[in-house]
């Protein structure tokens, strides 16, 4: 298991996810906010009729004045789904029509009405986030079908599907760190293991490395198993056996400092004198 390749592809994956979903969510966000903030009659003005007034507590991604929420990091062991909300689009009841009571014209593709363009010649069907919401190319209320999934079984089919993607590509290789890091354990346990074969796909390490897919056999591993512990088992013995001789040095060096040290603290009782002159020495039996 290459460790280095495993945390950069873990990280690569991350980074990729990261971005990958988080454009597509700036999408869908700007998207709403577009839409809320281009009328300004609560009561009479709104481009999804849904019975009532517009509240921005009705858009998560709004606060209380009706402007986009500060971007947060929120933690979640959990896996992000994708595919209920999705799939939940498509439930969404036909209505708000952009007449003379709902009267918004950014869901009017229709070529006579000029809302993107003067002098438009062409109807527009305009994908809003990142086609979320297609608009009619013609002044009719909005239907079931001008949103996303329009009849797709599943995110992975849709618009979206790179975002899932990238969470399903670091979910597979997390798992796949998982799996090779218990298989590290279990071949540098003490006990014998039971292990199946492991594959080690062409290009695995590098470009040609290795050149084409490898099977590790079970037996391959065992063998792998008993070496480590034989390894391991006359490594520890020599680690013993150095850890002794390092310990008899230090008592030793500790049993020299003890004896030098009791040496330095003896001394002679008698005192000593000085001598300044040539004369013979009277030292009243001191030593000189």
């Amino acid at each position: 298991m290459n460790r280095q390749r495993v945390t950069t592809q873990l990280t690569t994956e991350a980074a990729k996810v990261a971005a990958t979903c988080g454009m597509l969510a700036g999408r869908i966000e700007e998207f709403v906010h577009v839409f809320y903030q281009a009328h300004r009659q609560p009561g009479t003005s709104f481009w999804y009729n849904t019975g009532g007034a517009r509240a921005a507590a009705d858009v998560l991604c709004l606060d209380a004045n009706g402007e986009l929420e500060q971007a947060v990091s929120l933690e979640n062991k959990a896996r992000p789904d994708l595919n209920t909300p999705y799939k939940a689009l498509g439930n969404l009841q036909s209505g708000g029509a952009h007449t003379s009571a709902t009267n918004c014209k950014l869901q009017n593709g229709e070529n006579t009405k000029n809302v993107y363009l003067n002098s438009q010649t062409n109807n527009l069907q305009i994908k809003w986030g990142g086609g979320l919401f297609t608009t009619p190319n013609s002044d009719r209320v909005i239907a079931s079908t001008d949103w996303e999934p329009n009849g797709k079984a599943g995110v992975t089919a849709g618009i979206y599907k790179e975002c899932e993607n990238s969470i399903a590509a670091f979910d597979r290789t997390a798992e796949a760190a998982e799996a090779e890091t218990q298989l590290l354990i279990k071949l540098e346990g003490d006990e014998a293991p039971t292990l199946g074969p492991k594959e080690i796909a062409k290009d695995e390490f590098h470009k040609d490395i290795p050149k084409n897919k490898l099977t590790i056999t079970a037996a391959d591993l065992k063998t792998v198993h008993e070496k480590l512990h034989r390894f391991r088992k006359s490594h520890n013995k020599e680690e013993e056996n150095l850890r002794g001789a390092r310990l008899h040095f230090l008592q030793q060096q500790l049993q020299l400092n003890k004896t030098t040290c009791e040496l330095g603290v003896k001394h002679t009782s008698k005192d000593y004198c000085e001598v300044t002159d040539t004369e013979p020495p009277k030292c009243d039996g001191k030593e000189q």
